[in-house]
């Protein structure tokens, strides 16, 4: 059992029954209500179980040991073993007093057969008292007092829950450390069951933990220490600080020492529990001296004397290692050698028996030797161990160090040659020295991931590849111990290797850790190798690994080397490739984490080595990342910025030479061909530079693409329209260029001209600029910026009326905007401290602001502005502010753990001191009738609005960081670094908790009309959430965490308002959640296959994996869900008069459905899932495909017209020519078949090399699209002719539709949609217009509206996305709706871009701008 798997409860209550049970059943159900788990033995022992034993579980798994204090529990053989285990496990115990003594009446009314002799003999034994018998520990215990009668319940209840919150994160590590502790126990003490990552990390914090002002809550066991240090061995590769050399006859004191030590958290080695069965016992104490940071030698008469003693200090000397004695019994001294003599040691001899605090001094002692100098030693073992297991290979290259601890161990070596007594052996000092002689920069051929838990075989492994010359990359040996970024490292390591080695077993797979390695692996493209060790279920499996084959190392067919020998082989294919992917990779990040810094650039020769790599890396794996594509972009542009730069030059000399040839044709010196001549050269130079502009324009839209891939959409669309707008400059420019030389040539030849070439560049160039220009137009949600601020915006206030912001920042200032951006007034500053919280006053005319120092500034912003007070609410940092409802009232929350009440004049009111730690939020509700906190204790408060205090509200893990109240007061939001957000009832019920950022929650929201939800989060995210916990979108932009998010209404609207946010990136930003130009529908709970427009183009059907049609308008609004099937549903039609929808499903059935969403009727003759259907253009038939391969034709009442059997594959698709007399059918092969609607095959549609998803006819019946699994859709003449291929997809086509304007033929376009997540939109021609990028998963479908407005997609991401084709293909349009979204930021903000201000200033307004 797991810590995972292992439910802990916060308390075990343990009472006798005769005084007890009523208040013991009492206390229980109110510690329930408070949201608390608890061990009571009527609720916890099932029948027919081992009583003692779920006593024991209990026990082990409660925070909190209650004993009741009453005569019966203190005299109880059981409640006296119930306190023993507790006082074993180390547990915190509550002591609460409920009954001091019994009298006689209710002794006799126990014991009706008593006498008088008997009640005086019970009064003599104790027993009728609570105390002559009382466990003598549990005297020595405050107790919290419950007398009945005495004592006010509720009283001692809050006290006894204060008790609880009191340093309860080292409780409850205690617990959780104690379950696990024992449960690898229990396991014998297997590796896999010790602690890893950063549990293992926190363990040893939660170890080293002192209790110096206060008394600890609870004490480690021997267990947990024991448990901890072999955690914290197995992480460091077995090494260890503390090498234990002692004789067998002073093995008790050794254990005692061994306790000591590992109850300051040192790791030891000792021969008992480190030499494995069968091992060779010598080889094996040298390895523990030799991976031991020093020696501490126990003297006695019998260590002296004992030869095995004398060897390991010998060998020790020989290693230079610091060795502290210890004199554990009195010795003759001159019996001790010279050098051993000659040292200080800790005298333990002279310590009375029992004395433990004479112990205690001189255990301090031996700590305090052991932490000095303790990294010099720590790196003089991890470097000898090193250099020892090079000289035992044959000094093998492949063991020297590199990088970082090669530059760590440089600089150790210097300190350690100044060293006393431990200096370096000369084998160090070569190991270091050949290490400096390798070449730099080389890269390493395998980083291992794995979990600690099977770092036995994890070792093996690496040990095998480095005696096989390969470098490695292994935890245990590339990162010392303690380094300050152990993440960075690793990532490092992962970045540099040329394969990435995954160890799978259960616990690796189950592992945050490694999962994280797998996924930084995955974003290098790094190629992945694995090898099973245990066991899994594949299904949970990281999908980056799953598609990769394992070498099985856990088969008992072949023996290590035989399949390791398998290993290697995979480790040699293609090892040139893969050295420069890593090579490239690094350069790339590095020029990526300094800025993208332009001398980092590849240049000359090593540039162009890289484009031929690209090239070839074409067929290759794996392939480049996108981040080594920008590089070797950013590369080729500045290439062509110089070229550029020449290219001026090259037009001033051309200038010279015009003038040259001006003054010589004057003088009659030259004739007209060498003015033609010097035209030409003109002409050249003109185009090569337009040529440049071109690649610069280029350049951009990659780097808008880039942005929109890293979820930085609103940067994407500033590099858009620079994009778009040097493009419409360019095409002007080309083509007054154009006319000017037509009128030179006069009646040259239009093939003749040079510009030919430069305007198909010009073309290839506008499809890449409106695609950019449409996914960033479409999809940008932020929609302006407050740049302001040079600090961490701690906190944003919206006043009620939604005209003004207030922010507060780490820079010192407090500033007001309007909600266009622009700044009001000058920022409100002040000295040497931050600006934490900013509330406005009800009526929006004062402005508190707490600072970090404590104060709280009261300013009066209108009419006129001015400072009326400071309020002093302590010495430490004011976190948030609130005003009440009506205003009278402020609440401030300080790290002082308190909220302070104020009057509006800043006169004090009240002091709330129920947390127990900084308070982080404090929220009135809106119908001033409460007043809600949240603080660091994990819990909210909640109190009358004039602060009564009425409930606490315990359920997050984590500190609390925001609340807010929904806007009808019936609810209260919190948000956690519990990574959650939880709802609440105003009156403190737990309604659910939110799950979704996958890291800490800042802050939460609700939206003006109390609907819905947003949220914060350091992942640099809002997600906005229904009020059912269902997530509705996600907000990318912000590069850093995010502190604050509210809403802010417009024009005093609940339904129009947008979301507010500021965090460490120092912007505030402005978000609009509902784009005017695409609409997202997540009302599908699975996947969605099939979307269909009516005929009108009013209403729009779609369905898939949920079983569902869902019908909606054209606006997005849900109008039916119509259930029915009972599977899978694969495709949708309308008939041609939009009245009968049919639905095809893998329940082997087609359905009819009227428009009011009845079933009419049922076809229910296919054997198999049905795929395709179509109806014909007079809506008389309805032809349906399914897997048992067949097609039927049928009247709409169900009457089976035509059955076309025994066909070879699945049909996937049907359509009929418009003229109703042919059926197309495709599937899984590679052709199209067409058919007489009596079931005659005509003809064959062959040239795909995949399976066909689709077929469709145009609406003029003159050609038929295919979409194909082989990437391409293809065109085709009804004769049979292929007209054209469309092959832009990256992976399989799956849907493609022409649009139908009979009105305007013209603006006909193709769809297809792909498994490569996007659309593309194509002229009848077969030119690529755009592409549309949006569906996060395969896109399954889509249909065009007959209007050709709305173009509906759906896909794996179970959504269905409506787009507008308004802007599909018109530039001008595109860059208009540009501005008009960008229209608040480019007025207000002066790091707007100053060519796109210009273009918008230029261009007309439109009416609703």
């Amino acid at each position: 059992m797991s810590s995972a798997t292992t439910i802990l409860q916060d308390a075990f209550i343990s009472y006798g029954r005769a005084d007890s049970k009523g208040f013991a059943s009492k206390l229980n159900q109110c510690l329930i209500d408070q949201g608390l788990e608890v061990w009571f033995d009527f609720d916890d022992i099932p029948l027919g179980v081992d009583y003692q034993n779920q006593i024991d579980d209990g026990i082990e798994r409660s925070k909190n040991f209650l004993f009741v204090i009453a005569p019966h529990s203190v005299n109880s053989a059981y409640c006296r073993l119930e306190i023993e285990h507790a006082l074993r496990l180390g547990k915190r115990i509550i002591p609460l007093l409920h009954v001091e003594a019994i009298d006689k009446d209710i002794w006799q009314q126990r014991n009706p057969q008593g006498t008088d002799a008997d009640w005086k003999d019970y009064q003599a034994n104790g027993l009728h008292s609570s105390f002559p018998n009382m466990h003598p520990i549990i005297s020595k215990i405050n107790w919290v007092y419950f007398r009945e009668g005495v004592d006010d319940f509720q009283t001692s209840f809050q006290g006894l829950l204060t008790i609880f919150e009191r340093q309860q994160d080292y409780v409850e590590q205690h617990t959780a450390l104690l379950s696990q502790a024992l449960v690898w126990q229990r396991h014998q003490r297997q590796v896999q069951y010790l602690l890893v990552g950063q549990n293992r990390i926190r363990a040893e914090q939660w170890l080293k933990q002192k209790f110096t002002e206060e008394q600890a809550p609870c004490q480690p066991t021997e267990l947990q220490c024991e448990f901890i240090c072999e955690s914290i061995k197995n992480g460091n590769g077995l090494m260890t600080d503390v090498f234990l050399s002692y004789s067998e006859k002073d093995r008790a004191l050794m254990d005692q020492v061994r306790s000591s030590l590992m109850r300051e958290g040192f790791t030891t080695w000792i021969n008992r529990t480190d030499i494995r069965v069968s091992g060779d016992f010598q080889a094996a104490i040298n390895k523990g001296i030799e991976e031991a940071s020093r020696m501490v030698y126990l003297i006695s008469p019998d260590s002296l004397a004992s030869k095995f003693c004398q060897q390991e200090l010998e060998y020790a000397r020989q290693l230079n290692k610091q060795i502290i004695p210890l004199k554990m019994r009195p010795v003759d001294l001159d019996t001790m050698a010279d050098d051993l003599r000659s040292l200080q040691f800790i005298d333990f001899s002279n310590n009375a028996e029992g004395d433990n605090v004479a112990y205690q001094k001189d255990v301090d002692k031996l700590v305090k030797l052991l932490q000095e100098d303790s990294d010099y030693f720590h790196q003089h073992k991890h470097l000898l161990v090193k250099a020892l297991k090079w000289q035992q290979n044959q000094q093998n290259p492949s063991l020297l160090i590199r990088g970082y601890n090669l530059s760590h161990a440089e600089a150790w070596l210097k300190v350690a040659r100044k060293h006393g007594e431990q200096k370096p052996l000369t084998l160090q000092e070569d190991f270091i020295q050949e290490s400096l002689r390798q070449p730099p920069n080389q890269s390493i051929d395998v980083f291992v991931s794995y979990s600690r838990a099977d770092s036995d075989f994890a070792r093996q492994l690496n040990d095998a590849l480095q005696l096989q010359g390969k470098t490695t990359w292994f935890d245990q040996e590339s990162i010392v111990a303690g380094a300050a970024n152990f993440k960075e490292e690793i990532f490092n390591g992962i970045e540099s290797a040329d394969h990435f080695l995954f160890i799978i077993s259960p616990r690796s797979i189950q592992s945050p850790y490694c999962a994280e390695e797998v996924e930084y692996a995955q974003s290098l493209n790094k190629r992945m190798l694995t090898v099973l060790h245990r066991p899994i279920n594949t299904k949970e499996l990281h999908p980056a690994l799953a598609s990769v084959q394992w070498i099985d190392f856990n088969s008992k067919k072949n023996d290590f080397n035989s399949n390791f020998s398998t290993l290697l082989r995979a480790l040699e294919n293609d090892p040139a490739y893969l050295r420069f992917h890593t090579r490239l990779l690094v350069q790339a990040l590095e020029w990526d984490q300094q800025d993208r810094d332009e001398s980092l650039l590849l240049r000359g020769k090593a540039r162009r080595e890289t484009e031929s790599w690209l090239l070839e890396a074409k067929d290759k794996s794996p392939q480049p990342t996108s981040l080594q594509q920008d590089f070797v972009t950013a590369s080729a542009s500045e290439e062509i910025r110089r070229q550029r730069s020449a290219i001026r030059l090259q037009r001033v000399g051309m200038g010279l030479i015009s003038l040259i040839s001006v003054i010589a044709i004057g003088a009659g010196l030259y004739a007209r061909q060498q003015e033609s001549k010097a035209l030409t050269a003109q002409e050249r130079a003109t185009r090569q530079q337009q040529r440049a502009e071109i690649q610069q324009t280029l350049a951009l839209t990659e780097t808008s693409e880039a942005l929109f891939e890293s979820d930085q959409p609103f940067e994407a669309l500033l590099e858009a329209m620079n994009a778009g707008i040097a493009l419409r400059a360019k095409e002007s420019e080309i083509k007054a260029e154009e006319e000017k030389t037509t009128a030179k040539r006069g009646a040259a030849k239009a093939e003749d001209k040079p510009e030919n070439a430069m305007v198909s560049e010009l073309d290839a160039l506008h499809v890449d600029v409106i695609t950019v220009l449409q996914q960033a137009v479409f999809w940008v949600r932020e929609s302006n910026r407050f740049d302001g601020h040079d600090g961490i915006i701690w906190d944003t206030a919206i006043r009620k009326d939604g005209k003004m912001i207030a922010s507060a920042s780490a820079d010192g200032s407090a500033r007001l905007w309007n909600p266009d951006g622009s700044q009001l007034g000058d920022p409100f500053v002040v000295d040497e401290t931050q600006v934490l919280s900013v509330a406005f006053s009800p009526d929006g005319k004062q402005l508190a602001i707490g600072l970090e120092n404590g104060d709280i500034e009261l300013w009066q912003i209108e009419p006129q502005r001015r400072k009326f007070t400071t309020i002093r609410h302590s010495d430490d940092p004011v976190t948030d502010l609130a005003f009440s409802h009506n205003g009278q009232i402020i609440a401030s929350a300080s790290e002082d753990k308190t909220v302070r009440l104020w009057k509006k004049d800043g006169t004090p009111l009240k002091t709330l001191t129920q947390h127990i730690a900084s308070v982080r939020a404090v929220e009135f509700s809106p119908d001033g009738k409460l007043l809600a906190t949240g603080a660091d204790d994990s819990t909210l408060r909640l109190y009358t609005s004039d602060g009564k205090f009425l409930k606490t509200l315990r359920g997050h893990r984590a500190q609390v960081k925001g609340i807010a109240f929904s806007p009808d007061s019936s609810m209260l939001a919190s948000a956690s670094w519990d990574e959650t957000v939880r709802l609440w009832k105003s009156t403190g019920e737990s309604i659910r908790d939110i799950r979704g950022h996958n890291t800490l929650v800042y802050d939460v929201g609700f939206s003006p009309d109390g609907k819905y939800l947003a949220s914060a989060s350091w992942d640099k995210t809002i997600k906005t959430w229904t009020l059912k916990g269902e997530p509705i979108t996600t907000v990318y932009g912000h590069t850093a965490q995010i502190h604050s998010v509210d809403f802010i209404s417009l024009n005093g609207s609940k339904d129009d308002h947008q979301l507010v946010s500021g965090g460490g990136d120092r912007t505030i930003r402005l978000w609009e959640l509902d784009r005017p130009l695409i609409t997202s529908l997540r009302d599908h709970q699975e996947s969605v296959y099939s979307v269909v427009f009516s005929p009108d183009g009013g209403t729009i059907a779609s369905a898939g994996a949920d079983n569902t049609i869902r019908l909606w308008n054209r606006e997005g609004k849900a109008l039916k869900a119509l259930k029915g099937h009972t599977s899978v549903i694969w495709k949708l039609a309308y008939s041609p008069d939009g009245k009968t929808l049919a639905s095809a499903s893998s329940d082997y059935t087609v359905k009819l459905w009227n428009s009011e969403g009845k079933v009419l009727t049922t076809l229910a003759d296919h054997k198999g899932p049905v795929y395709a259907l179509a109806f014909s253009p007079d809506g008389q038939l309805l032809a349906t495909g399914a897997a048992d391969r067949t097609i039927r034709i049928w009247k709409l009442d169900g009457t089976l017209v035509t059955e076309i059997p025994d066909l070879d594959k699945d049909v996937l698709s049907l359509a009929f020519s418009p003229d109703g007399k042919i059926l197309a059918s495709s599937g899984w092969e590679h052709f199209v078949r067409r058919w007489t609607l009596e079931g005659e095959e005509l003809d064959r549609l062959e040239g795909h090399r995949g399976w066909i998803h689709e077929v469709t006819y145009s609406p003029d019946g003159e050609t038929i699209a295919t979409a194909s699994s082989d990437n391409t859709a293809k065109i085709w003449h009804t004769s049979g002719e292929l007209l054209y291929t469309l092959a832009a997809h990256q992976d399989g086509v799956v849907t493609v539709q022409f649009s139908e304007n009979p009105d305007n033929p013209e603006k006909n376009l193709i769809a297809t949609g792909s498994y490569d997540h996007t659309v593309k939109l194509w002229n009848m021609d077969g030119t690529l217009l755009t592409t549309l990028r949006g569906h996060e998963g395969r896109v399954n479908h889509l249909s065009i509206s007959r209007d050709q407005e709305l173009l509906a997609t759906v896909g794996e991401d179970k959504r269905l996305l409506l787009w507008s084709l308004d802007l599909r293909e018109e530039l001008d349009l595109l860059l208009s709706q540009g501005c008009k979204w960008l229209e608040g930021y480019r007025r207000t903000n002066t790091k707007a871009p100053a060519d796109i201000k210009n273009y918008c200033a230029q261009q007309p307004q439109s009416e609703d701008s």
